[in-house]
């Protein structure tokens, strides 16, 4: 997984189906349900196994590495926080969709 965040960081830009956001503590819960569907529908449309929305990662790519900046994210750590998250996108839209934590 480590290679496919890196290989992610290092594209010129982001996707219609791969974005990136500092998400240091919080993230907006009506903003998170907009980024999901249209990561979705997008990856959908560009034949890709599935949207990315990755946080704790800088959009812009640092000049001497080439590659975005790590920076980390506290949003929803917990099992629990995350799980109740993953509920809540499920109830809240139409069709249900969810996410997966990969890293």
């Amino acid at each position: 997984m480590t290679r496919l965040l890196d290989g992610f960081r290092g594209l010129p830009a982001e996707t219609e189906w791969l974005d990136f956001k500092e998400a240091k503590q919080s993230f907006d819960i009506d903003e998170l349900g907009k980024y999901l569907s249209a990561l979705a529908n997008e990856a959908n449309l560009h034949e890709q196994d599935g949207g990315w929305l990755v946080f704790g990662v800088k959009d812009k790519r640092d000049a001497a590495s080439g590659l975005r900046p790590v920076v980390g994210s506290s949003y929803k750590a917990s099992a629990a926080a995350l799980n109740e998250l993953k509920l809540l996108m499920a109830q809240g839209t139409s069709p249900s969709i969810t996410f997966n934590r990969i890293f």
